[in-house]
């Protein structure tokens, strides 16, 4: 797989929840995100509405 590099920024919450959530399983904290991602384009692609969007999101 290629790779790319990027910056992204999280939260406290979200660092520490990503620290919780990959002692137990063994993975790093990057590979949790690229799961996440994965997930979240999966689900776009497995639905067939419009994409939720989060608060104060506007179309174009």
């Amino acid at each position: 797989m290629d790779k790319v590099r990027m910056s992204i920024y999280l939260s406290r919450a979200q660092l520490e929840g990503l620290k919780e959530m990959a002692r137990p399983t063994g993975r790093s904290r990057n590979q949790l995100i690229r799961e996440g991602i994965d997930l979240a384009l999966l689900r776009v692609i497995d639905t067939s509405g419009p994409t939720p969007r989060g608060p104060g999101h506007t179309t174009s």
